[in-house]
């Protein structure tokens, strides 16, 4: 593989629509799919030929596969199988080890919107098997380390099958199912329009997690490391293989519909809504690769060599080896394409070229909520300021409303009350949806349905869509996005996460509807909330200014030195510390990196023998340290290790309950508290360090108790954020059980904790929330629901349902009901 940048080797418009799939058979062979209802099967030819000298690589079109009666989209090539078993091997994307003869060593698998699976002779070009089953579109196919095809479809399920034959089907999605991966080791992983990946050993869902603000869209494995995820909200993530976040990719500025990985995994590409793919180098963008349209796939042949399906209809392949590179004459005319498709863009009549860059962010805002739009690649991203955090915070893509008058509403010649553009969510370009007012909007619905040719069973979605959409159901709060009719999805525009608790951010979707309101006021009923508790996973304070941190440190030194204290630091050990922080600001290679010993030797000093005055920024450090893997491992030892502790040797375990009882310890001051309690908050972050607040539950409750009474709202959040951390640990009876715990002791403890901050009499609204929702998740395990009433769960329940705070606090309160009656 060369080490330069990618450049265009090969392009071909032989699909007749949307290139929607690509699957990786050998070097010399691949797969793609298409809208056109079509699957294509390329090979190398020799590069003499005049086809393949035009078209700047050897790759030829060898069979035309048609079977599918509509579009067609995810492809998987299964290896080592003969066509007649009929079972599988290998994701969608990914790199196969067969020869590129293909016939009789593999076999490949296609999904349709038909809701058909199709397995694929590449000897005839013919049907082998049809599997049928799913209800809706299939949308993902891969195949299980047992060599059997799995699939997943917007029906919600996933289906696996052997021999012809469904042997399994798994439920539990709230949403679409959307991509599916599947590791040597036997899970399988699948991604949904829930915005949850969940984890799968047999016919068990083992872990679920909340992955992203929006749909997941496609996964990928990444070699020796984990799993990639990319998203609707516009970013790509890594994740070890049980599901905890190791890397976040932020930079495509639409939806990103799919991820892939070299065999090596030293590279990561990315397609998206924006029309680029990202390559990607630990966790940096190392290279844009612009399309005349947006990009629904990607995939690495073994050596390197990228192939990209795009909207235009067109299959490229891009290569870092400059003997694989297109003629001059075809990268010009490709380049003066794209530069053709590029559309002057406007944010409230702004050229975006006028708006500042990113770099105007590095001055702070004038008051909190203040917004500013800065240009992002081109286009117009809006931030608001946060004085609590004393940072920007991204809310999303601005997108412009329409540059036609208002009143044009024309569709295929005709004039319409209302012409809405309908992204159904899978990746088909945007649909538009003409309406009038007084038609049946049942006739519309079928046909409309029948015209784009969709499922009959989207009938009542699309109904609900118009209804909703042209005032004849409940009135819409404006502001709102408008919810993708076959999902439910929010509007497709990377936006900030919301704050922990509360509605997500009002975005404006690409495509607004365009009825007889300016595109401003397009809106739509919001998507029905899901029920609060029981809480599942665990909230962290993952956030740092470690800029001030450094500073109060280097301050507090030379106070120390001017007072000869033997704790004053000396210059060495403030280089540690400055490499220490530089390792934590470095999130995009926390997969990677690593602290020395020194690092922890450092902050052990500081812990043991520094003031208790000068102790918070010390223990603002550790609490970031323990949401670093490579930390969180270290602390998770029992054992001593070398040069932990310079004056008296310590182990791990040892080194975090001394930070707490010092942070604890009288006089009590709340930067101690707060950063104490944070602490061991963040103890839950990582997995391996799970064990810790259940071995020392007792002892960091009872430290903290009178954080409760704490004058400053940040310790009480801490402290409520700590009790619902630990209500969720509690409930987990398994563990409890192999740790010998007694589960309601626990519990109990933990519910009596958290009373006094559900408490009506308690001023912030969050707060209450927090230690709320602990209560509700310890009451229905039902170990201490009968305790919880004793102490006066209604009381508190009734006020909270009663408050008239701005977040989910009322919401929970009347959730919480149905625990007491």
């Amino acid at each position: 593989m060369g080490g330069g940048e990618y450049q265009l080797s090969f392009e071909s418009f032989a699909h007749d629509e949307d290139v929607r799939g690509i699957a990786v058979i050998s070097e010399d062979c691949f797969a793609t799919s298409s809208r056109d209802k079509t699957v294509k099967l390329w090979r190398r030819t020799p590069a003499s030929t005049s086809a393949a000298s035009a078209a700047g690589s050897e790759f030829g079109l060898d069979k035309t596969l048609v079977g599918h009666t509509s579009f067609v989209g995810p492809l998987a090539w299964i290896p080592g199988r003969q066509t007649a078993a009929a079972a599988g091997g290998g994701g969608g994307g990914g790199e196969g080890t067969s020869d590129a003869a293909g016939a009789g060593k593999g076999v490949l698998v296609s999904g349709g919107m038909d809701c058909l699976v199709l397995v694929w002779d590449l000897e005839t070009g013919e049907v082998a098997q049809r599997l049928a089953g799913h209800e809706q579109q299939v949308t993902g196919v891969t195949a299980t380390a047992a060599g059997d095809i799995a699939t997943c479809s917007v029906d919600k399920s996933i289906r696996v099958w052997r021999d012809g034959h469904c042997q399994q089907q798994l439920s539990g999605h709230e949403s679409s199912v959307l991509c599916l991966a599947a590791a040597a080791n036997g899970l399988l992983f699948s991604g949904s329009g829930d915005c949850t990946i969940r984890c799968w050993e047999g016919s068990s869902c083992i872990k679920s997690v909340r992955a992203h603000s929006d749909s997941v869209r496609g996964l990928a494995l990444l070699p020796a490391v984990g799993l990639l995820s990319a998203s609707h909200d516009g970013s790509v993530k890594l994740w070890d293989l049980s599901l905890q976040p190791l890397l976040e990719m932020v930079g495509h500025t639409a939806l990103v519909y799919s991820v892939a990985a070299t065999a090596g995994g030293e590279l990561i590409a990315s397609g998206s809504e924006d029309a680029t793919a990202r390559v990607w180098r630990d966790g940096e963008c190392m290279q844009v690769l612009e399309h005349p349209s947006c990009v629904w796939a990607v995939a690495f042949l073994p050596s390197g060599d990228l192939i990209t399906a795009s909207a235009d209809g067109a299959i490229r392949i891009w290569t870092r080896d400059s003997a694989r590179v297109a003629p001059e004459g075809l990268r010009a005319t490709y380049e003066e394409r794209v530069k053709s498709c590029r559309k002057k863009k406007t944010v409230g009549g702004v050229n975006v070229d006028e708006l500042p860059g990113i770099e105007a962010l590095q001055q702070p805002g004038h008051k909190d909520g203040q917004t500013l739009i800065v240009r992002e690649n081109d286009v117009g991203v809006a931030y608001q300021w946060s004085h609590k955090e004393f940072n920007w915070e991204r809310i999303g893509e601005v997108v412009d409303g329409p540059s036609e008058p208002i009143d044009a509403k024309m569709f295929e010649g005709k004039q319409y009350d209302y012409v809405f553009d309908v992204d159904i969510g899978d990746g088909v370009p945007v649909r538009k949806l003409p309406y009038n007012h007084g038609d049946n909007p049942y006739d519309v619905a079928d046909k409309w349905l029948l015209s784009q040719d969709l499922p009959l069973g989207y009938r009542e979605q699309v109904v609900d869509f118009i209804l909703r959409n042209t005032g004849q159901a409940n009135p819409m709060p404006l502001g709102a996005t408008i919810p993708d009719p076959y999902t439910g999805g929010q509007a497709y525009v990377p936006s900030a996460t919301p704050s922990w608790g509360g509605p997500a951010p009002a975005a404006r979707a690409p495509g607004q509807p365009s009825p007889a309101a300016p595109a401003a006021a397009a809106t739509a009923a919001a998507p029905a909330q899901e029920k609060l508790f029981p809480k599942r996973g665990y909230l962290v304070f993952d956030s740092a200014q470690y800029d001030g941190i450094m500073k109060k440190l280097k301050e507090f030194n030379t106070t120390l030195a001017t007072q000869s204290a033997q704790s004053a630091l000396s210059a060495e050990q403030l280089e540690h510390l400055d490499s220490l922080v530089s390792v934590l600001k470095d999130t995009s290679h926390y997969h990677s990196s690593s602290f020395a010993p020194h690092h922890y030797a450092l902050i052990s000093s500081l812990l043991s023998s520094w003031p208790s005055a000068n102790l918070f920024p010390v223990l603002d450090l550790l609490r970031m340290m323990l949401l670093h893997p490579s930390a969180a491992a270290w602390f998770s030892a029992n054992a001593s290790g070398p040069g932990v502790c310079v004056q008296s040797p310590v182990s791990a375990h040892g080194m975090l309950m001394a930070a707490i009882r010092r942070a604890a310890a009288e006089p009590p001051t709340p930067a101690n508290h707060l950063t104490g309690v944070r602490v061991a908050v963040n103890v839950f972050g990582l997995p391996s360090l799970h064990h810790w607040p259940r071995q020392h539950r007792a002892e960091v409750l009872d430290l903290f108790a009178p954080c409760a009474a704490s004058s400053n709202k940040n310790v009480r959040l801490a402290l409520a954020t700590l009790l619902l951390n630990y209500a969720v640990l509690l409930v987990d009876k398994t563990a409890a059980a192999a740790a010998g715990e007694d589960l309601e002791e626990g519990q109990v403890q933990t519910l009596s904790a958290a009373f006094e901050l559900a408490a009506a009499s308690e001023a912030d609204a969050e707060v209450r929330y927090r230690a709320l929702l602990a209560i509700a998740t310890l009451m229905h395990s039902g170990v201490v629901r009968d305790t919880a009433v004793e102490m006066g769960a209604a009381e508190v329940v009734q006020a909270a349902a009663a408050a008239t705070a701005t977040n989910a606090l009322p919401q929970l309160g009347r959730e919480m009901k149905s625990l007491i009656t």
